[in-house]
């Protein structure tokens, strides 16, 4: 059996119930609930949910149709509650679970409408370990909220170590006080769960959009000896949308604080990332020396605040102000809670009136002040605000402020950098304004450079810190390629644990005659869970592959741009008109390789279209991990065949080594067999990064028809055959769908039984498809009946593929394994296709036997271009003679 050697999953990440599909580091904010708009049902129940009455209550759950009962596709849910016992009704995700990260922030997003008797909804979290055991089920109760309009709700977390799976739950049952109370109904629609840990608002309702009455997740609070006279209301005059929200303190509070945040409603964070937190704002009243203040409290993950950030503002009165704050959270940060208040310099409450809109917080984007150059408060030609500018051991240099057309990418000035010879070094960096990091991490260095004068001799550095003492970590030069139009460099850091703060370094050193070079746009991001390439999509320079390395050794073949992109306007073409005797071609990082976290799971996302190639050529994408010290530990292979007329995107995860430090990818025109061959193929919008989106499940059919490489899962799926301790065969309930399972020690003893089964789709050099598994887990019961085919609708007859299905079939036996004990015999019935049987050990053959009926699993062998149907035959009994 084909058993591959490498298991590309960690088996942490996807567990028993999961049913998902990992793709592309891109996707971030891409619907992990499967159904989540309730388009699909099955037997009363909408599909890869759950519903369920318990502890007496008398429930239901209804599809509506109905125009106003639903927000998004065809169709809606009314979930019901019909009093008498202290129960619930709920819906849920139980058998449905999403795989999730440690130290992701997930966000859940719903809309809801209250239908009849007492508004009690509440939306949950369910948090599950390893073992498939609920550990945790934060939960929101939105009775007070819910209306007789649609709204939208919402709930976060950030999942803890140990916590690998996340499910979705919607409940009614009888108010807290009572055993018996009102029945119940309330209507749900477009429910969305997203990763929103390095991309995307975490504000559940930061626009003031999710409803036309009330600024839903917010908290307005009043308290006091005597209260203020204040309100807090939605406003038709927004900075976008249709919605803002006004807030207004007529009279202070006596002893006393009036305001409003989102207590009840906090946001997840990483601890120690950077959050960023903007807003805008319009002053509609306050005295002189009144601001608007905008808090950001840190709180622990019970919960417990110990750190409060606090900016006073003073928006314009004309028009909306726009403001951003970055923070460096705690380590041990679990969640934040953002609000705002009128008051004086020293806190104290004021009377006053603001408009408060799009409040957004999230991981910042950019961790370098300024680093679009476009605020020079000491002079043009002294040094741009947050930046050191200094000449050194002799040099003669400057720094000078550009806002010619040309000279910038970014705003409206960019900075000249110039050594003019002699000695030393004319530089530009973040010295005196470290930026603090996380342990850990990894962060990624971008700018935009252009040759002036002179030599090209520019160089960018990481130093890492320690208490403000740096180090040089990563340097790299790039007089080679800088050229005369702007183009994106960048190179990656890893912090390590002694490490606190990084300072970013521009250099212009001794080039021999004196040196300029353009610089603006720099940005420094935390891409740990991100994409970590930086030109994948072959966007950052119009003459060259930057970050790529073509390789050609005893070929003739060449890697170029190519305007046929699949997005933006360019693309990497790799030919191959000649092979080579002894060596290799291809396209790699292998001069820039990225950093990457020991055991992390890493995925490989990429687009790619044949331009020309034989029927078996296509792509081998090839991740290469180093160590520390920069030697090859491992690499994984896959091979893809791209479509011909159009871009296929194609991902595959691979579970890293313990001692991994950096990865390579590459891709080599190949056929199925990892052979180079002669072709050319497009690739654009690469990226390579931790594994962290999952989406919506599938079926076996669906599974079948994925790219290879593809991860999938599916959940209880029948075990029609098992093979051996390495191979079984799952099946759909219907007959209509089977396929071959790969997995060293899967533990399932024999057919009669359900799994739950994750892992990559492939494809073997007969054409059949197989799932090379990380998990198998039991999930209870289940049979399925052969299905009776003659030998000519078999696999590689005349009829539909069905491999992977357990089939009946009959005929003569026409040939027997000759062999002491044998171990296949052929059967014909006479319609041309004669069929191969092969039989697990303890299984004899009759070389006497003249007819049989025979049932076991339907597959193929390939004999140099020749399919022929083969069936695994398991059972003794399966073999019925005449």
């Amino acid at each position: 059996m084909l058993i591959k050697e490498i298991k590309q999953m960690l088996a942490v990440v996807i567990m028993a119930t999961v049913v998902t599909i990992l793709l592309g580091g891109a996707a971030f904010c891409a619907n992990l609930t499967a159904n989540g708009d309730f388009e699909t049902w099955t037997n009363g129940i909408p599909d890869f949910w759950r519903w369920y009455a318990v502890n007496g209550a008398d429930g239901a759950i209804t599809k509506t149709t109905a125009a106003g009962t639903y927000t998004s596709g065809n169709s809606g849910v009314m979930l019901s509650w019909n009093n008498n016992k202290d129960g619930d009704s709920g819906l849920d995700k139980w058998d449905n679970r999403v795989p999730v990260f440690k130290s992701h922030v997930y966000k859940m997003l719903a809309d809801v409408k209250f239908n009849s008797g007492e508004p009690r909804l509440r939306s949950a979290l369910q948090v599950f370990d390893a073992a498939g055991s609920q550990v945790w089920e934060p939960n929101l109760q939105w009775g007070s909220y819910l209306t007789s309009d649609f709204q939208t709700i919402g709930i976060e977390y950030t999942p803890l170590s140990g916590e690998v799976a996340m499910g979705v739950r919607f409940d009614l049952r009888a108010a807290d006080d009572a055993v018996s109370s009102v029945a119940s109904s309330a209507y749900i629609d477009n429910v969305r769960l997203e990763d929103v840990t390095t991309s995307g608002n975490r504000m559940i309702n930061g626009d003031f959009e999710n409803s036309s009455s009330q600024p839903i997740a917010w908290r307005f609070f009043n308290v006091g000896s005597t209260p203020a006279v204040a309100s807090a209301s939605i406003s038709n005059d927004a900075q976008s949308g249709s919605n803002a929200v006004l807030f207004t303190v007529d009279t202070p509070p006596v002893a006393g604080d009036v305001g409003l945040d989102i207590w009840d409603d906090m946001i997840g964070v990483v601890g120690g990332e950077n959050l960023q937190v903007t807003f805008n704002a319009k002053k509609i009243s306050a005295a002189s020396g009144v601001n608007l203040w905008c808090s950001v409290t840190e709180l622990d993950v019970n919960g417990i605040p110990f750190a409060d950030h606090k900016f006073p503002v003073d928006p314009s009165t004309t028009a909306y102000s726009a403001f951003t704050n970055s923070i460096q959270l705690r380590s041990d940060a679990a969640f934040v809670c953002i609000g705002f208040r009128i008051a004086d310099a020293s806190g104290v409450p004021q009377p006053g009136s603001y408009l408060i809109d799009n409040v957004c917080a999230g991981a910042a984007s950019n961790l370098l002040a300024n680093g679009d150059f476009e605020s020079w408060s000491h002079g043009s030609n002294v040094a741009p605000d947050y930046w050191r500018w200094y000449a050194v051991n002799g040099a003669d240099g400057s720094i000078t402020q550009t806002t010619t057309p040309g000279t910038y990418t970014s705003g409206n000035s960019g900075a000249l950098i110039a050594w003019n010879n002699n000695a030393g070094d004319s530089s530009l960096d973040k010295w005196d304004n470290k930026i603090p990091v996380t342990s850990q991490h990894i962060y990624r260095l971008l700018f935009d450079a252009k040759h002036n004068t002179g030599e090209s001799a520019l160089t960018s550095e990481l130093l890492a810190c320690q208490d403000g003492a740096g180090k040089w970590k990563i340097a790299r030069a790039w007089g080679n390629l800088l050229t005369s139009d702007f183009q994106t460099l960048g190179s990656e850091l890893l912090s390590t644990p002694t490490e606190d703060s990084l300072c970013v370094r521009f250099d212009a050193t001794n080039g021999g005659s004196g040196s300029s070079t353009y610089i603006d746009n720099a940005k420094l991001e935390d891409v740990t869970y991100g994409n970590r390439l930086y030109n994948g999509d072959f966007e950052n320079s119009s003459s060259q592959l930057l970050q790529w390395r073509f390789f050609n050794v005893g070929g003739n073949a060449s890697a170029s741009i190519s305007p046929d992109a699949q997005s933006g306007s360019k693309a990497a073409l790799l030919s191959v008109t000649s092979l080579p005797a002894a060596g290799d071609i291809g396209l790699d990082i292998w001069g820039e390789q990225i950093c990457v976290l020991p055991s992390e799971p890493l995925q490989a996302v990429f687009n790619a279209k044949k331009v020309s190639g034989g029927s078996n050529t296509g792509l081998t994408c090839q991740i290469l991990e180093f160590n520390s010290a920069g030697t090859p530990i491992r690499e994984y292979n896959r091979f893809f065949i791209p479509n011909a007329t159009a871009y296929s995107q194609f991902a595959y995860t691979v579970a890293l080594s313990p001692d991994a430090a950096y990865a390579d990818i590459a891709f080599r025109i190949t056929d199925s067999d990892k052979n180079l061959q002669t072709g050319s193929f497009l690739i654009d919008n690469v990226s390579l990064g931790a594994s962290t989106v999952a989406e919506l499940p599938v079926s076996i059919t669906d599974a079948k028809t994925k790219p290879n490489g593809t991860v999938v899962s599916m959940n209880g799926a029948i075990v029609s055959s098992v093979l051996d301790v390495n191979t079984l065969y799952i099946e759909t309930d219907n007959r209509t769908s089977g396929i071959r399972v790969q997995k060293s020690s899967h533990g399932v003893s024999s057919d009669g039984v359900r799994v739950n089964v994750s892992g990559f789709v492939w494809t073997d050099a007969s054409g059949e498809r197989y799932i090379d598994a990380s998990s198998v887990k039991p999930a209870g019961i289940g049979s399925v009946t052969a299905l009776g085919m003659t030998n000519k609708t078999l696999p590689g007859g005349a009829g539909l593929d069905d491999t992977g299905l357990l089939i009946r079939t009959w005929g003569k036996v026409s040939d027997v394994d000759p062999s002491e004990t044998p171990t296949w015999f052929t059967v014909d019935d006479g319609s041309g296709n004669i069929v191969k049987c092969t039989v697990s050990q303890g299984i004899t053959i009759d070389p006497q036997w003249n007819y049989v009926a025979v049932t076991g699993i339907a597959s193929r062998v390939k004999n140099d271009t020749v399919l022929s149907p083969i069936l695994f035959v398991t059972k003794q009994s399966d073999i019925t003679p005449e």
